[in-house]
């Protein structure tokens, strides 16, 4: 049996970036909406079994918008139109985010992700990589991808 060092650090990079997220938001969660009938500290369950955890964060949820992602840059790839790139990133980050924090936090990690590669490795630089986080942050905010849609990209995209 071999194990794939590099996968499992990956996966516990999304468990503990995951959980700590989870728990900011039950914290700030139980924060906005606690009263004085509150259980004591010790009798309440753990954010990870909340109904919000499994609504909001759950791994379908984050392996959808995943797909999301995977999908616009897939278009990207067929469409092959000069200087789109910025509208696709926008577009994945948006449709991702659309289903939700966990579908926004899985465009966030892939694009920074992405970023770092492009950034560290494939020598496009600084300036680039900024655009194109501003992209990716432009869309995952819920703003119009195609503000960044380039004249005469066919309307399948």
């Amino acid at each position: 049996m071999s194990i794939n060092v590099a996968q499992n650090n990956i996966f516990l990079f999304f468990y503990f970036s995951e959980k700590t997220l989870i728990d900011q938001f039950w914290f700030e969660t139980k924060l906005a909406f606690s009263d004085s009938t509150d259980l004591p500290l010790n009798q309440k369950k753990s954010s990870i079994s909340s109904p919000v955890y499994r609504s909001l964060f759950s791994p379908e949820v984050q392996f959808l918008g995943a797909g999301d992602m995977w999908r616009a840059y897939d278009d990207m790839r067929d469409a092959n139109y000069k200087n789109a790139d910025k509208y696709f990133h926008a577009r994945g980050n948006y449709d991702a985010a659309q289903r939700g924090p966990g579908g926004a936090w899985a465009a966030k990690v892939i694009s920074d992700a992405r970023e770092g590669w492009q950034d560290g490795i494939s020598g496009r630089g600084a300036e680039d990589t900024r655009l194109d986080q501003e992209a990716n942050e432009w869309g995952r905010s819920g703003r119009d991808p195609n503000h960044y849609r380039p004249a005469g990209l066919p309307e399948k995209y």
